[in-house]
């Protein structure tokens, strides 16, 4: 836990201010940050391209109302019907990426890709990453994780698309006001994700897996994942620094 805040405490001191370089930084380690393809809020770039914020900051929500719901442990995936539309929400944003990266190459695309569908392509996306992806998780971290669904049925699949609903709204049309408070939501979102991916990864690397009871013990696991995301982030960034001069 001392390495994992050392860590945490040293990106934060030595990554450039102000707040919105650190922002970037981060945002510069898992996408392109070109402006045509970036939202734009009150004349400031996000520091995370449409796709991304919606990903990220689906994610970061879905994770939310699992907290708050109590699922945050569930450990089994949702019933077939669900499991497939969710699984054709990440498709959808896996297929547009791949015509937007047609376009962007000046080759044939289906389609016109515009921010709009890169924002609800990804914020579908991330709402399936939480209901499918949170279980496989929760598998490997808890030693007894809850024995049901994030989302067991259409009913409860309804309250994370209501959400949704109006997260695309607010991305689509974004307040000034809103600049930092989403920026700073969707880095978070990038730590988060990216943290639960890498602790998951450090607790079968360290031969912990199944050995998280308390909250606390999940909260180690998701702190060393978000230190090692940082060293990443820190190592991406300073390699595309290094070869686009």
């Amino acid at each position: 836990m001392a390495v994992a805040s050392a860590v945490i405490v040293l990106f934060v001191a030595l990554s450039p201010w102000p707040l919105s370089e650190k922002l970037r930084l981060v945002g510069y380690a898992c996408c392109a940050q070109a402006p045509a393809r970036t939202l734009r809020i009150g004349g400031n770039y996000m520091p995370v391209d449409a796709r991304d914020a919606g990903i990220y900051l689906a994610f970061l929500l879905g994770l939310g109302m699992a907290l708050v719901v109590g699922r945050a442990r569930s450990g089994r995936w949702p019933p077939a019907n669900l499991s497939a539309v969710l699984a054709g929400l990440f498709v959808a944003m896996v297929l547009d990426g791949i015509n937007s990266s047609f376009e962007t190459r000046g080759l044939h695309g289906l389609y016109h890709t515009s921010n709009a569908l890169r924002v609800i392509t990804g914020v579908g996306a991330g709402m399936a990453l939480v209901l499918l992806g949170l279980p496989l998780v929760n598998r490997v971290i808890w030693r007894a994780p809850d024995n049901e669904a994030v989302a067991s049925d259409y009913g409860e699949l309804a309250g994370f698309a209501v959400a949704a609903a109006v997260l695309i709204g607010v991305l689509l049309a974004p307040p000034a006001r809103l600049y930092y408070p989403l920026s700073v939501l969707s880095v978070v979102g990038v730590l988060v994700g990216w943290g639960f991916i890498n602790g998951t990864v450090v607790a079968v690397a360290t031969r912990r897996e199944h050995s998280a009871v308390t909250l606390s013990d999940g909260a180690l696991f998701l702190l060393a994942g978000i230190a090692l995301s940082l060293v990443e982030i820190w190592i991406v960034g300073s390699i595309r620094s290094a070869t686009s001069h």
